[in-house]
């Protein structure tokens, strides 16, 4: 067994850096971090990238001595939160156990029967298993212990090894991240009310749809009725959902935010614009090759040997794509590699 110490605040660092990479979630105008934090949880687990879930055991209960724990493991990776939020978190990498007693000294019959502190919302998996992101607390539903529930640490070991050592694996899920974090994304609040928007948010609502946006006022009422729509379906994934805005066709995904009934909206058209060729036409055949190898994650001397060049040489080639792309990193290169057509 791995034990692994990590502070609470990890994902708050993570944020940090995947909006110094991506940018997005500032344009909303919201100040509040926590706001943030959630944005990016929702966002993470919308485009599965938590990889996440530690959803590991589910039990019927019979009575309070007489119990049934099969392990129903779907992840090796186990994390257990200490009993208070503002603690130190405990990563365990192991095989999936059986329910831990809890920090208070509960049994695992008394954990069961307590009733459950669910404050997130859920997200369903296609195998009947749910995610809660964010939470400490045991999930208990219909006399079943479902688990413990939130985001797993490799999302953090992806953002370091990311910035290091680029792979396709990781390119296309950050590509997936920085496609919604780009987007035309709007919070709203109880009330249907624009707490925040991206750019791209009111670009798309004013030259596609023609509605203009302003922080405060209510939302447009095909968009009022379309989140009011979600609040009586059960937690779940969130599902695409056509909407039309006077003539123009349009589609979005409704999540809900931790709290105060906030909503997270995603809003595009329903034919999205054909992606056009772009810088990749300004690389020389040498430059493309040496750019290919960047985006599979090789480094400067697995691309000499590959390519029959030296280290030297590729650092040349490297220098004059970034200059052509417009960047000034690896990481940076190779995202926009896999983004070309």
């Amino acid at each position: 067994m791995l034990l692994k110490k990590l502070s609470v605040n990890w994902l708050t660092t993570l944020v940090d850096k995947l909006s110094q990479i991506l940018g997005g979630i500032t344009s909303l105008g919201l100040s509040d971090k926590n706001v943030h934090i959630e944005i990016l949880r929702q966002v993470l687990v919308t485009n599965s990238i938590c990889f996440a879930s530690w959803v590991c055991w589910e039990t019927e209960i019979k009575n309070s001595a007489e119990t049934t724990l099969p392990n129903k493991g779907v992840s090796s990776r186990y994390i257990r939160r200490n009993n208070r939020l503002d603690d130190d978190l405990d990563f365990i990498e192991d095989e999936c156990p059986l329910p831990p007693i809890s920090p208070s000294g509960q049994s695992v019959g008394e954990l069961m029967s307590s009733k459950a502190k669910v404050s997130l919302r859920a997200q369903a998996f296609s195998d009947g298993w749910r995610l809660l992101v964010g939470t400490s607390s045991p999930i208990i539903s219909e006399n079943k212990l479902a688990g413990s529930f939130g985001i797993d640490l490799a999302l953090n070991e992806i953002a370091e090894e990311a910035l290091q050592r680029p792979t396709r694996q990781i390119l296309d899920m950050i590509t997936a991240v920085e496609k919604a974090l780009g987007g035309a994304m709007l919070v709203t609040n109880s009330s249907h009310r624009l707490l925040g928007a991206t750019a791209q948010a009111f670009e798309t609502m004013a030259k596609i749809a023609g509605v203009s946006l302003k922080r405060g006022e209510l939302l447009p009422e095909p968009m009022v009725s379309l989140i009011q729509s979600t609040l009586s379906e059960p937690p779940q994934a969130p599902a695409a959902t056509d909407f039309k805005l006077g003539d123009t066709s349009l589609v979005a995904w409704v999540m809900p935010l931790a709290g105060k009934g906030q909503r997270l909206v995603f809003v595009q058209p329903s034919v999205l614009p054909t992606a056009t060729p772009g810088q990749r036409e300004a690389l020389s055949k040498r430059e493309e090759e040496v750019l290919e190898c960047l985006a599979k994650g090789m480094s400067n001397d697995e691309i000499a040997t590959a390519l029959g060049i030296s280290p030297n040489t590729v650092k040349n080639h490297l220098d004059r794509v970034f200059k052509k792309l417009g960047v000034n990193n690896r990481f940076a290169a190779a995202l926009a590699r896999v983004k070309m057509p």
